[in-house]
């Protein structure tokens, strides 16, 4: 008979590796096939998988059982993933601000050198939205041609 989630926690904080080893072999493929919707993407849904099941193990006594083992576990692996999403957000938005690093003026903003210039900064990031750059051409208050 399969032992529940509630008898198996406290047997894993006790130290049983077998308890944790049973509950890792019974949630592992429903939280990667959460994370790869989510991600889109084998190789991140390994990495954030292995990375969620790890803080499952190391944060195993924050757990209460107020809600299913299953749900605590996708609550870890989203959160993961939201940091994931910011942390590349905060990369992409860091290499763009660097990139201009002040050095235009608005004299190199003016009649038809505006266009290529906005037309090359795209083209260079073009990783980043339109909006994210017009954002930040808005915020420095630079003249739109």
């Amino acid at each position: 008979m399969e032992e529940d989630d509630f008898i198996l926690v406290p047997k894993a904080l006790q130290g049983d590796d077998d308890a944790f080893s049973l509950l890792f072999q019974r949630y592992h493929s429903f939280l990667y096939k959460y994370l790869l919707k989510l991600t889109l993407d084998e190789d991140l849904c390994s990495e954030l998988c292995q990375e969620a099941m790890m803080k499952c193990y190391l944060n195993l006594s924050s757990y209460k059982n107020e809600a299913k083992f299953s749900t605590w576990m996708i609550s870890i692996a989203s959160r993961l993933y939201m940091d994931y999403l910011r942390k590349q957000q905060r990369e992409k938005s860091s290499l763009y601000r660097t990139s201009f690093s002040g050095k235009l003026n608005t004299k190199e903003w003016n009649g038809a050198r505006c266009f290529p210039i906005l037309m090359n900064s795209i083209r260079a990031f073009e990783f980043l939205s339109c909006f994210d750059i017009i954002t930040d051409i808005h915020t420095r208050r630079l003249p739109i041609c």
